[in-house]
Protein backbone atom coordinates (compact mmCIF):
# COMPACT_ATOMS: atom_id res chain seq x y z
CA UNK A 1 0.00 0.00 0.00
CA UNK A 2 1.47 3.31 -1.28
CA UNK A 3 1.77 5.86 1.81
CA UNK A 4 -0.41 8.52 1.41
CA UNK A 5 1.68 12.13 2.73
CA UNK A 6 -0.58 14.11 5.65
CA UNK A 7 -1.31 17.40 3.59
CA UNK A 8 -3.00 14.90 0.43
CA UNK A 9 -4.74 12.91 3.27
CA UNK A 10 -6.06 16.76 4.19
CA UNK A 11 -7.46 17.59 1.17
CA UNK A 12 -9.23 14.35 1.39
CA UNK A 13 -10.43 15.32 4.75
CA UNK A 14 -11.98 18.96 3.26
CA UNK A 15 -13.56 17.65 0.15
CA UNK A 16 -15.18 14.70 2.53
CA UNK A 17 -16.33 17.95 4.68
CA UNK A 18 -17.44 19.56 1.62
CA UNK A 19 -20.44 17.01 0.95
CA UNK A 20 -17.56 14.81 -0.55
CA UNK A 21 -16.97 16.78 -3.55
CA UNK A 22 -16.04 20.36 -4.68
CA UNK A 23 -17.36 21.72 -7.59
CA UNK A 24 -14.82 23.98 -9.51
CA UNK A 25 -10.69 24.78 -9.03
CA UNK A 26 -11.45 28.40 -8.36
CA UNK A 27 -13.38 27.38 -5.43
CA UNK A 28 -10.80 24.46 -4.59
CA UNK A 29 -7.74 26.72 -4.94
CA UNK A 30 -9.03 29.49 -2.50
CA UNK A 31 -10.48 26.87 0.14
CA UNK A 32 -7.36 25.57 0.66
CA UNK A 33 -5.44 28.84 0.40
CA UNK A 34 -7.51 30.17 3.15
CA UNK A 35 -7.33 26.98 5.30
CA UNK A 36 -3.15 27.18 4.46
CA UNK A 37 -3.44 30.43 6.23
CA UNK A 38 -4.64 29.09 9.42
CA UNK A 39 -2.73 25.06 9.29
CA UNK A 40 0.76 24.64 8.55
CA UNK A 41 0.25 21.34 8.51
CA UNK A 42 -0.72 21.66 4.37
CA UNK A 43 2.69 23.25 3.83
CA UNK A 44 4.06 21.77 1.25
CA UNK A 45 1.13 23.05 -0.76
CA UNK A 46 0.40 26.26 0.20
CA UNK A 47 2.87 28.34 -1.73
CA UNK A 48 0.57 30.30 -3.72
CA UNK A 49 1.16 33.44 -6.33
CA UNK A 50 -1.41 36.02 -7.48
CA UNK A 51 -3.18 34.72 -10.69
CA UNK A 52 -5.95 35.47 -12.51
CA UNK A 53 -8.71 34.82 -10.10
CA UNK A 54 -6.93 35.64 -7.28
CA UNK A 55 -4.05 32.80 -5.27
CA UNK A 56 -2.96 29.60 -7.09
CA UNK A 57 -1.11 27.00 -6.09
CA UNK A 58 1.30 24.82 -8.23
CA UNK A 59 1.24 22.23 -5.23
CA UNK A 60 -2.54 22.20 -5.33
CA UNK A 61 -2.42 20.81 -9.19
CA UNK A 62 0.08 18.91 -8.28
CA UNK A 63 -1.91 17.57 -5.37
CA UNK A 64 -4.83 16.97 -7.22
CA UNK A 65 -3.29 15.01 -9.96
CA UNK A 66 -1.26 13.03 -7.22
CA UNK A 67 -5.19 12.00 -5.35
CA UNK A 68 -6.24 11.32 -9.09
CA UNK A 69 -3.86 8.31 -9.81
CA UNK A 70 -3.96 7.18 -5.91
CA UNK A 71 -7.70 6.60 -7.12
CA UNK A 72 -8.74 8.56 -4.44
CA UNK A 73 -10.06 11.49 -6.50
CA UNK A 74 -12.11 11.45 -9.29
CA UNK A 75 -11.52 14.84 -11.86
CA UNK A 76 -15.25 14.96 -13.62
CA UNK A 77 -15.14 17.94 -16.65
CA UNK A 78 -12.84 19.77 -18.69
CA UNK A 79 -10.56 22.94 -17.72
CA UNK A 80 -13.51 25.39 -17.35
CA UNK A 81 -15.81 23.47 -14.90
CA UNK A 82 -13.76 20.68 -13.09
CA UNK A 83 -15.25 19.06 -10.29
CA UNK A 84 -13.62 16.47 -7.93
CA UNK A 85 -15.28 13.90 -6.19
CA UNK A 86 -13.71 11.28 -3.62
CA UNK A 87 -13.71 7.96 -4.95
CA UNK A 88 -15.17 4.77 -2.64
CA UNK A 89 -11.26 4.62 -1.91
CA UNK A 90 -10.92 8.20 -1.00
CA UNK A 91 -14.02 7.55 1.16
CA UNK A 92 -12.11 4.77 3.04
CA UNK A 93 -8.94 6.68 3.40
CA UNK A 94 -10.90 9.85 5.04
CA UNK A 95 -12.16 7.08 7.93
CA UNK A 96 -9.06 6.34 8.76
CA UNK A 97 -7.70 9.97 8.46
CA UNK A 98 -10.33 11.34 10.35
CA UNK A 99 -8.88 9.51 13.66
CA UNK A 100 -5.51 10.60 12.12
CA UNK A 101 -6.49 14.08 12.38
CA UNK A 102 -9.83 13.94 14.58
CA UNK A 103 -9.53 17.76 16.24
CA UNK A 104 -8.19 19.61 12.83
CA UNK A 105 -11.25 17.68 11.44
CA UNK A 106 -13.87 19.35 13.46
CA UNK A 107 -12.41 22.90 11.79
CA UNK A 108 -12.21 21.75 8.87
CA UNK A 109 -15.91 21.07 8.74
CA UNK A 110 -16.46 24.24 10.60
CA UNK A 111 -14.50 26.33 7.86
CA UNK A 112 -16.27 24.16 4.80
CA UNK A 113 -19.80 24.67 6.58
CA UNK A 114 -18.83 28.50 5.86
CA UNK A 115 -17.94 28.44 2.93
CA UNK A 116 -20.79 26.57 1.76
CA UNK A 117 -22.59 29.64 2.15
CA UNK A 118 -20.71 31.51 0.03
CA UNK A 119 -20.86 31.93 -3.79
CA UNK A 120 -17.89 31.76 -5.59
CA UNK A 121 -17.63 35.41 -6.29
CA UNK A 122 -18.01 36.30 -2.55
CA UNK A 123 -15.38 33.68 -1.73
CA UNK A 124 -12.91 35.68 -4.06
CA UNK A 125 -14.17 39.20 -2.54
CA UNK A 126 -13.07 37.48 0.95
CA UNK A 127 -9.74 36.53 0.02
CA UNK A 128 -8.99 39.83 -2.39
CA UNK A 129 -10.10 41.50 0.71
CA UNK A 130 -8.38 39.88 3.26
CA UNK A 131 -5.33 39.10 1.46
CA UNK A 132 -5.05 41.75 -0.89
CA UNK A 133 -1.69 41.14 -2.07
CA UNK A 134 -3.13 38.24 -4.44
CA UNK A 135 -5.63 40.46 -5.77
CA UNK A 136 -3.04 42.26 -8.09
CA UNK A 137 -3.01 40.01 -11.14
CA UNK A 138 -6.75 39.36 -11.20
CA UNK A 139 -8.82 39.59 -14.31
CA UNK A 140 -12.14 40.22 -12.13
CA UNK A 141 -10.70 42.43 -9.62
CA UNK A 142 -12.79 45.58 -11.03
CA UNK A 143 -15.68 43.18 -11.17
CA UNK A 144 -15.58 42.66 -7.70
CA UNK A 145 -14.94 46.33 -6.87
CA UNK A 146 -18.26 47.08 -8.62
CA UNK A 147 -19.73 44.50 -6.66
CA UNK A 148 -18.30 45.51 -3.38
CA UNK A 149 -21.15 47.06 -1.61
CA UNK A 150 -23.46 44.04 -2.44
CA UNK A 151 -21.10 41.34 -1.23
CA UNK A 152 -20.44 42.90 1.64
CA UNK A 153 -24.03 43.39 2.61
CA UNK A 154 -24.63 39.04 1.49
CA UNK A 155 -21.32 37.86 3.49
CA UNK A 156 -22.67 40.24 6.82
CA UNK A 157 -25.97 38.72 6.50
CA UNK A 158 -24.55 35.43 6.02
CA UNK A 159 -22.66 36.01 9.30
CA UNK A 160 -19.39 34.94 7.76
CA UNK A 161 -18.07 38.37 8.55
CA UNK A 162 -18.40 41.13 11.27
CA UNK A 163 -20.13 44.61 10.49
CA UNK A 164 -16.20 46.07 10.52
CA UNK A 165 -15.22 43.93 8.13
CA UNK A 166 -18.14 44.64 5.86
CA UNK A 167 -17.92 48.46 6.35
CA UNK A 168 -13.94 47.41 4.78
CA UNK A 169 -15.20 45.36 2.15
CA UNK A 170 -18.09 47.92 0.82
CA UNK A 171 -15.55 50.91 1.19
CA UNK A 172 -17.13 52.65 3.77
CA UNK A 173 -16.77 53.38 7.89
CA UNK A 174 -18.86 51.63 10.21
CA UNK A 175 -21.08 53.96 10.71
CA UNK A 176 -21.45 54.83 6.45
CA UNK A 177 -22.39 51.24 6.36
CA UNK A 178 -24.90 50.98 9.36
CA UNK A 179 -26.89 53.81 8.04
CA UNK A 180 -26.50 52.00 4.84
CA UNK A 181 -28.01 49.49 6.23
CA UNK A 182 -30.70 50.98 8.08
CA UNK A 183 -31.37 52.64 4.55
CA UNK A 184 -32.05 49.12 2.85
CA UNK A 185 -33.80 47.87 5.78
CA UNK A 186 -31.53 44.85 6.89
CA UNK A 187 -31.04 43.94 10.44
CA UNK A 188 -27.91 45.44 12.10
CA UNK A 189 -27.20 41.81 14.62
CA UNK A 190 -26.84 43.24 18.47
CA UNK A 191 -23.58 42.16 18.83
CA UNK A 192 -21.89 44.10 16.49
CA UNK A 193 -23.57 47.77 17.21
Amino acid sequence: MVKIPDDLRIITLLIAAYKNKIEGKIRLHKIIFLLSRKYPKIASISDFEAYNYGPYGEGVESALTDLVSYGLLEKIGNDHKQEYTLTPKGRETVDKVKQDFSDFYDDIKKLMKTMDKLTDEELVALVYFTYPEYAKESKIYKYIMNKRVNIAVSLYNKDVISIGKAAEIAGMSKEKFREYLRRKGIAIKVDTL
